[in-house]
């Protein structure tokens, strides 16, 4: 396309970009072109992020109430589970005492592992909440009737377990550190109870008169106990 104001006859002061509408047709379509400036923006990159200590508290204690609940309903269904086999272990151990006598006692060391880790986890929630509860009293020195969020920015977070002895960080990493426990704790707790079950279901394919020589019970049983042993060296106990 040659436009007019290129060609010496007729020279043309306009510019086609900021003075001409362009057309451009064929057939029933037409097409108009229309420049328009670009507007350049400045690009502001941040060095340092604002840190809203109380935000990131309130979150951790919301954590602590989510991992509480979730600890409840944890112990709850592992003690059901647990009495259960136990009863139903007892209920053929007649002819088959040996066996039956060795299932039972692992389940109690199950049982007994369970308690364990469920009153270390309750007390290091109830430190952290009374970290906590120390850090609120102390914030609420600071605070006025004027500007009640003044204490959070003079306070921060650096009196958080000062008086423990416990970073800011490790209180607020308490939730996550509880959880990651439990699941590891869970994991080898759910392998005991499936050799438990296999043991169990082992043994009730014995004949009541207990002559048969329950080969694959032994091998189920001390699965169960190798169980019980691997958790005790991850930690679980």
């Amino acid at each position: 396309v040659t436009f007019y104001n290129g060609s010496a006859e007729m020279a043309c002061g306009h510019k086609i970009r900021d003075d001409a509408i362009l057309f451009f047709g064929k057939g029933q379509v037409a097409a108009r072109f229309v420049w328009q400036p670009v507007k350049a923006y400045g690009v502001y990159v941040r060095r340092h992020l604002t840190f809203d200590a109380e935000f990131h508290r309130q979150d951790s204690l919301r954590d602590l109430v989510e991992v509480k609940g979730a600890l409840a309903l944890m112990v709850n269904k592992f003690s059901k589970k647990i009495e259960w086999m136990k009863k139903d272990v007892s209920a053929i151990r007649g002819h088959n005492e040996g066996h039956a006598e060795v299932v039972i006692k692992e389940l109690k060391k199950l049982k007994e592992d369970v308690s364990y880790i469920v009153s270390k986890v309750e007390r290091d929630i109830r430190s952290v909440e009374g970290i906590h509860g120390a850090y609120t009293n102390a914030l609420a020195k600071f605070a006025t009737a004027e500007n009640p969020r003044k204490a959070i920015s003079l306070a921060g977070l650096d009196g958080l377990g000062r008086d423990s002895g416990a970073k800011p960080e490790e209180v607020l990493m308490v939730p996550w550190r509880v959880r990651r426990e439990l699941f590891m704790a869970m994991t080898s707790w759910n392998e005991i109870l499936s050799a438990g079950g296999a043991a169990l279901v082992a043994m009730k394919k014995l004949p009541v008169s207990g002559d048969e020589p329950g080969e694959d019970v032994g091998e189920r049983v001390r699965r169960l106990i190798e169980a019980r042993e691997e958790a005790g060296r991850g930690g679980v106990q």
